[in-house]
C-alpha cells in the first residue's frame, strides 16, 4: 500500500513523504487495518527494522491535527531517546490546523522538575524514568495527553527498567486516562497477554524488510537454519579473521558480539588487518581524521587510545566504558558504513539500531557479579540477531554463532536458533522497593486510601499474570513502612503524603535512600567529613554504577579502610552490607575530586570514562538529593557542605578551583592550568589579556576570548575579530570542549 492511499490528512501524508517514505511494508498495514488510527489502543509485535516507528509517527500525527493531542514516546535509554528526537524533529514547526506550530521536545534528565514547560509541547519523547518523575510532580497537562507510545513494552521482563515501565504503564491508565496506547514489541510468545492487560489489540508480524538466516559457524562452514551451508575461505587462518573478510569482501558489515569489555577491545585490534585490506584510499584519509578527532574534546586514556588506534584501520569496538561522545562517533561512522567491523558487547543489543549485514556471536555467556558467567536467554539472542541486515542495503542478513563442536553446534542450533523467545514475565515483585511505587503512587494523587491504593495495584501485569494475592501483603507493608518512616499519615480516613514523603517522590529517589540519609545525618561517624558524605551516598541502594570489589583491589581497599575508619559508617554485627564496594565505589569519586587523571582512575579503580561519568552523574543527583532532605531531618547546618561536595563532584576538583570552573568551557584540566599560572579567581581573569590566557596550556585564542566575554574586562580589537569570525558562538557551544563530528 502506498501513503497516498491512507486515510489520513493530507498534512500527514506531507510530512511522512518528507522523511522518505512512500509506501508500507506488511507490518505497517496490519497495524493501520487493526484500528490504530481510529483511536484503538494496539500491541505492536514484529522483528527489529521492520516498521514500528513509521506507525507511531503516522499516528501521532493524526493524533494532532485531527484531535489537537498531544503525544507522549516513552523509550528505555537516553540514547534511544535521542535517536527517536533526532527523527521526530524533522515535524518541528509544521503548521497545525490551529494556525500553531508543531512543537517537538525531549525530555531525559532532571527528575526534579515540573516539567511545565512541556506543557505545550506537542509530540514528547523521554525515558520511563523521566516520564516516572513527571507523574510525580503532577503537571496538569498529563491529562491532555491523547496518545502514549511504549517502546520496547517487552522490557517489561527486565529486572532493571521492568518495574518502572510496568507501574508507569499502570499509572498512565489514570492520569492519563483518555489516551490512546500504542505499544512497541519485539516477537514474544506471550504478546496477547500484555495487549489484555493494556486492553489493547494486538497485530503480530514475523515479517522483515531483509530475510534474516540464523547460522552456526563451524570448521569454516556455515550450517544455516534451514540445512543451507557457505563455506568459508581460509585467508588468515583464525575464524573471527576469516569471516570479517568473507563478509567486508562483499561489501558488507560485519557486528561482533563478545562477552567482555577486555575481549571487545582485543578482538577489534585483531581484526584490523581485515579492514585495512578492503579500505579505499578515501575512507583510509577519512578514518584518519576520525582517529585524530577522538582526543579533541575529552581526556586522553588508553581506552581511547586504543579507540583512536583501531579507528584509524576501519574497525571499533563498543561498550558502556566509553566515553559518550566516543560511543556516538562510533554509532554515527558505523551507520555511515565507514566503520567496517565493529565488536561489541551485549548491553549493544538493547540499545540504539545499529544494523549490519551480519551479525556474529562470539558467545552466548554474559558475565553476571553475583552468578559468574551465565548463559544468556533466547530472548537476547533474537535481539543481537535481529540487527543482521540493513534494509535498503542488504538482500539478506545473516546471525552466525560461533561454535566449538559438532555437538555445540546442535545445542546451540536448538536452544537458540530453533527456540521461540521466552515469555514475558513481570518482574515488580523482584522490585528492591514496592514502596518507592507506593509512595508515588500516593505522591501522584492516585491513591487516597487503603482500597484505591489496592486498586492501582492489582492492575498491574503482575496481578494479571500471578494474581494479587501475593503482591498484596508487600503493598500494606510498604504503606506501614512510610507511615512510621514520616513520609505518609492516615488523615480523614485515608492517607497522604507527608511534606518529607513528597519531596522524597519528587526527587525520584527510593525512600530507604532518603531514610538512610537521615540516620547518617543523626549518627555521623567520630570525624563528619567529605569521605563521610561521599560514604552516605554510596552506601545507599541508588547509587550507580557500584563498583564491585575484585580480589586485587582488597589491599588498596582495605588500606582506605584502615586509614578512614573514623570518616566512615562502618557496619555493625547486625547488618550485612559490603562494604567494601561501598569503599571501592567512595574511592573513586575521591580520586576524582581529587583530580585524579582519569587513566589513573581506570587503572586503580577499574572505572572507565563511561563507568566514571554515569557515577559522577549519579553522586551529583544524590548529593543534591540529601542537601534537599536535610532541612527535614534539622540538618541545615550540613547544607553548605553538601552543597559545596555536589559542584566539586560534578566538575571533578578540589575547593579552590570551584570559582574557576563555574564558567562555561573550563574544565577540570583546563582550570588547573590556569590556576598553577597564577590566574585563580575572576577578578584575576577579567584583569588579564587574551594573549596572557594564551600562554595557559589547554587555552587557544578562541576560548581565551571567550572567557574575557564571560568574566568581563576589555578586549582588545584583534580579539574582538576573532570573536566575530568564530563558528562557535556561545560560550555554552564550547562547554568543555565538545566537539561533534
Amino acid at each position: 500500500m502506498e501513503i497516498r492511499e491512507l486515510p489520513i490528512s493530507e498534512h500527514t501524508k506531507e510530512l511522512i513523504v518528507k522523511c522518505g517514505y512512500t509506501s508500507l511494508y506488511p507490518t505497517q498495514e496490519l497495524a493501520f487495518k487493526a484500528g490504530s488510527l481510529e483511536g484503538e489502543n494496539l500491541v505492536l509485535a514484529c522483528p527489529t527494522a521492520s516498521g514500528k516507528t513509521l506507525v507511531a509517527m503516522v499516528v501521532m500525527l493524526e493524533s494532532i491535527f485531527r484531535n489537537g493531542g498531544k503525544c507522549l514516546y516513552l523509550v528505555p535509554l537516553r540514547a534511544l531517546a535521542t535517536e527517536k528526537y533526532s527523527e521526530f524533529k524533522l515535524f518541528h514547526g509544521s503548521k497545525k490546523p490551529n494556525g500553531g506550530s508543531l512543537r517537538v521536545a525531549i525530555s531525559t534528565g532532571d527528575y526534579d522538575s515540573p516539567a511545565s514547560h512541556l506543557a505545550n509541547k506537542d509530540i514528547i519523547v523521554a525515558t520511563y524514568e523521566k516520564c516516572d518523575s513527571i507523574i510525580r510532580h503532577r503537571p496538569p497537562w498529563l491529562a491532555s495527553v491523547s496518545l502514549v507510545v511504549l517502546d520496547e513494552i517487552h522490557l517489561i521482563d527486565s529486572v532493571d527498567r521492568g518495574p518502572t515501565l510496568e507501574m508507569l504503564a499502570t499509572w498512565l491508565k489514570s492520569v492519563a486516562s483518555k489516551a490512546q496506547v500504542l505499544a512497541l514489541s519485539a516477537t514474544i510468545e506471550n504478546c496477547g497477554e500484555i495487549a489484555e492487560w493494556l486492553d489493547a489489540k494486538v497485530v503480530v508480524s514475523e515479517w522483515r524488510p531483509v530475510p534474516l538466516r540464523e547460522g552456526v559457524f563451524l570448521d569454516y562452514e556455515i550450517t544455516y537454519a534451514n540445512g543451507e551451508k557457505v563455506s568459508v575461505q581460509r585467508e588468515f587462518g583464525e575464524p573471527h579473521l576469516d569471516l570479517a573478510s568473507h563478509v567486508i569482501r562483499d561489501g558488507g558489515q560485519i557486528l561482533f558480539f563478545t562477552e567482555t569489555r577486555r575481549s571487545a577491545v582485543a578482538m577489534s585490534r585483531k581484526l584490523t588487518p581485515v579492514t585495512w585490506l578492503n579500505l579505499s584510499s578515501a575512507e583510509k584519509r577519512k578514518l584518519a581524521e576520525l582517529s585524530s578527532s577522538i582526543h579533541q574534546s575529552v581526556e586522553r586514556t588508553k581506552l581511547s587510545e586504543a579507540l583512536s588506534s583501531v579507528l584509524a584501520r576501519g574497525a571499533a569496538f563498543h561498550h558502556a566504558g566509553l566515553h559518550n561522545q566516543h560511543r556516538e562517533i562510533v554509532e554515527t561512522y558505523f551507520k555511515k558504513g565507514l566503520i567496517k567491523v565493529l565488536v561489541a558487547t551485549p548491553t549493544l543489543a538493547a540499545g540504539v539500531n545499529l544494523p549490519a549485514r551480519t551479525v556474529a556471536i562470539t558467545s552466548l555467556r554474559r558475565y553476571d557479579h553475583v552468578l559468574g558467567s551465565k548463559e544468556i536467554s533466547t530472548m537476547e539472542y533474537k535481539q543481537m540477531a535481529g540487527r543482521a541486515g540493513r534494509p535498503r542495503y542488504d538482500k539478506v542478513g545473516d546471525a552466525i554463532i560461533f561454535a566449538s563442536n559438532k555437538n555445540d553446534a546442535e545445542y546451540l542450533m536448538e536452544t537458540y536458533i530453533g527456540s521461540s523467545p521466552e515469555p514475558v514475565v513481570s518482574k515488580l515483585g523482584a522490585a528492591q522497593s514496592i514502596a518507592s511505587h507506593v509512595l508515588a503512587t500516593i505522591a501522584a494523587g492516585l491513591a487516597h486510601n487503603t482500597e484505591e491504593l489496592h486498586q492501582v495495584f492489582s492492575s498491574t501485569f503482575l496481578a494479571k499474570q500471578r494474581g494479587y494475592r501475593n503482591l498484596k501483603p508487600k503493598v500494606e507493608s510498604s504503606l506501614a513502612y512510610l507511615i512510621k518512616e514520616g513520609a505518609a499519615m492516615w488523615k480523614n480516613g485515608g492517607f497522604v503524603e507527608t511534606g518529607l514523603g513528597r519531596r522524597i517522590a519528587e526527587l525520584y529517589v527510593d525512600p530507604s535512600t532518603a531514610f538512610h540519609f537521615r540516620d547518617c545525618m543523626n549518627f555521623k561517624p567520630k570525624q563528619f567529613s567529605v569521605i563521610s558524605m561521599l560514604h552516605m551516598i554510596t552506601s545507599s541502594i541508588d547509587i550507580q554504577p557500584v563498583l564491585y570489589t575484585r580480589s586485587s583491589d582488597m589491599p588498596l581497599v582495605e588500606d582506605f579502610i584502615s586509614e578512614h575508619k573514623q570518616e566512615l559508617y562502618l557496619i555493625t554485627k547486625d547488618e550485612k552490607r559490603l562494604i567494601q564496594d561501598e569503599v571501592k565505589t567512595l574511592m573513586t569519586l575521591w580520586f576524582w575530586i581529587e583530580e585524579r587523571g582519569e587513566d589513573e582512575i581506570a587503572d586503580m579503580m577499574g572505572a572507565q570514562q563511561g563507568d566514571l561519568y554515569r557515577l559522577v552523574e549519579s553522586a551529583v543527583w544524590l548529593l543534591y538529593s540529601a542537601r534537599e532532605l536535610a532541612p527535614f531531618f534539622g540538618h541545615k547546618e550540613i547544607v553548605p557542605k553538601l552543597g559545596q561536595l555536589e559542584v566539586r563532584v560534578r566538575h571533578g576538583v578540589k575547593p579552590e578551583l570551584l570559582e574557576l570552573v563555574s564558567l562555561r568551557g573550563i574544565g577540570r584540566v583546563r582550570a588547573r592550568n590556569l590556576y598553577n599560572n597564577g590566574f585563580r579567581t575572576i577578578q584575576t581573569l577579567r584583569r588579564s589579556s587574551v594573549s596572557d590566557l594564551t600562554r595557559v596550556p589547554g587555552v587557544g585564542s578562541k576560548l581565551a576570548t571567550k572567557i574575557k566575554a564571560a568574566v568581563g574586562g576589555k578586549l582588545k580589537s584583534q580579539a574582538l575579530k576573532s570573536k566575530r569570525d568564530e563558528i562557535q558562538t556561545t560560550l555554552e557551544d564550547f562547554d568543555e570542549g565538545i566537539s561533534r563530528s
